[in-house]
């Protein structure tokens, strides 16, 4: 339930006088925010004051007219919000009209004089700051024998001066913008993360599957000489050594042949 830390202000023009509304949001949120709604959405404009009791009470806020409509902004009674700061004491304090206890739903009463009887059943919430002159011709007004005005009391209009939810609103729009900013960050974050880890995961793979460089096969000279190169190497080494031991042996017979220091290649 938003909780408004400030005072309501409304009016209720009629077809007697207008009646200005001081409202206890601070102490009384739920049972105020609905009764600003209704005002707000002009859900009271055209109902009449269906009852009215000389020297106690007059009551409204049925759209019907019957005493037994009216519905919540929610679509369904809420809680009373009776507070020991708040008491029928007086002339014009504003109340909830209920069936029972948790019954509220959009009826409302003021009170012609003070009703200690009411006290811990019914939800005072509010109280009139001006136009208290428009209650006393309400209660001038003669009834019949069920209570019901002769001559209608009409709700013409309802207006809005202070709304202290609105301030609640704004907040709490506010704080679910900040809200799903931080997310979308975190969301973003993550990503990085994710991505950071998923390359570092294909670069490991990458570098397990690569030969390694500056393997020792050997010690001394070519010793990084893989052992199949080694051996090709030793081979052709080989061939070269028996190779330079045939050329010598022929130098040495054509210097035994040779005459006149002209070589005789008869012998080849």
């Amino acid at each position: 339930i938003k909780n408004g830390k400030k005072k309501g202000y409304a009016r209720l023009v009629t077809n007697v006088g207008v009646i200005n509304i001081e409202l206890d949001c601070d102490l009384c949120p739920q049972t105020c925010d609905n009764f600003i709604k209704h005002c707000a959405d002009r859900y009271y404009v055209g109902s009449k004051f269906h009852r009215s009791i000389k020297n106690f009470i007059i009551q409204g806020g049925d759209p019907t007219g019957t005493g037994s409509g009216g519905k919540s902004i929610w679509g369904k009674p809420f809680r009373d919000e009776c507070n020991s700061k708040l008491q029928h004491t007086g002339r014009g304090m504003l109340s909830m009209a209920n069936s029972g206890p948790h019954t509220n739903k959009s009826q409302f009463f003021f009170t012609y004089r003070s009703c200690k009887s009411l006290n811990g059943k019914h939800t005072v919430f509010g109280r009139i700051v001006g136009g208290i002159d428009t209650l006393s011709t309400m209660e001038a007004i003669p009834t019949d024998a069920k209570d019901r005005p002769q001559s209608d009391i009409i709700i013409e209009d309802t207006i809005v001066f202070v709304n202290p939810y609105d301030e609640v609103d704004a907040q709490l729009k506010s704080e679910r913008e900040r809200q799903d900013k931080r997310e979308a960050e975190e969301q973003r974050v993550n990503a990085t993360v994710r991505s950071v880890k998923s390359t570092a995961v294909a670069t490991t793979t990458k570098s397990s599957t690569d030969p390694p460089t500056n393997q020792v096969f050997r010690s001394g000279v070519g010793k990084y000489i893989p052992n199949q190169v080694y051996s090709s190497a030793k081979q052709v080494a080989s061939t070269t050594d028996d190779d330079n031991e045939y050329i010598q042996k022929k130098k040495r017979k054509l210097a035994a042949t040779s005459s006149g220091g002209t070589l005789n290649f008869n012998q080849w």
